[in-house]
């Protein structure tokens, strides 16, 4: 019988070790990068969250308002008779007038006068957190409501969304129209 010689083996130069760590490096660096861009586009999507209920919050809380201007002119304040007092009858021309009271900063404080507070209640009846409302006259005998909400207050994201309308009040549409006031 006969042996066969085994061939002996080649001295490693370590190459493979060399390519096997950059492989590994590579993969790290691919995972790093994808944990980075899910951590973003979640950032993003809660943003968009923030921004959708404090959007809704504001919404709502003009159209509570705007309820509240309407009782004050049809029912003289019987549904809301602790709010009415709270609109500001010192008249304003219109709404870019620059002493109109949704400008002014005390007017949105804790100790306001004029500002409405208004609690955001979910479905379950938990409170979701609160916005306000500033109601004021102008000279045409319209009103101009202003609407602030914030969603997440003390959160680190945070969106405060205002809106505003002008309400017709029945007397000034017809004052408007050449009808009697």
């Amino acid at each position: 019988m006969k042996m066969r010689s085994i061939p002996p083996k080649k001295a490693s130069n370590g190459f493979v070790l060399i390519v096997v760590l950059v492989m590994i490096l590579l993969s790290a660096l691919l995972g790093i990068s994808t944990v980075k861009a899910t951590s973003l586009s979640e950032s993003y999507a809660n943003n968009v969250r923030t921004q959708s209920l404090a959007t809704t919050r504001a919404q709502s809380i003009l159209r509570y308002c705007e309820d509240i201007v309407r009782d004050f002119e049809v029912n003289a304040g019987e549904s809301y008779p602790t709010l009415v007092g709270r609109i500001e009858l010192t008249e304003i021309e219109n709404e870019f007038d620059v002493s109109a009271k949704w400008r002014q900063v005390d007017s949105w404080g804790a100790n306001s006068q004029i500002a409405i507070e208004v609690a955001h209640v979910d479905v379950s009846g938990k409170n979701q957190g609160s916005g306000k409302c500033v109601i004021q006259k102008m000279k045409d005998g319209s009103y101009l409501i202003t609407s602030r909400a914030q969603s997440n207050p003390g959160a680190a994201s945070v969106a405060d969304i205002w809106f505003q309308s002008i309400l017709r009040s029945e007397a000034s549409k017809l004052n408007s129209e050449g009808g009697m006031t």
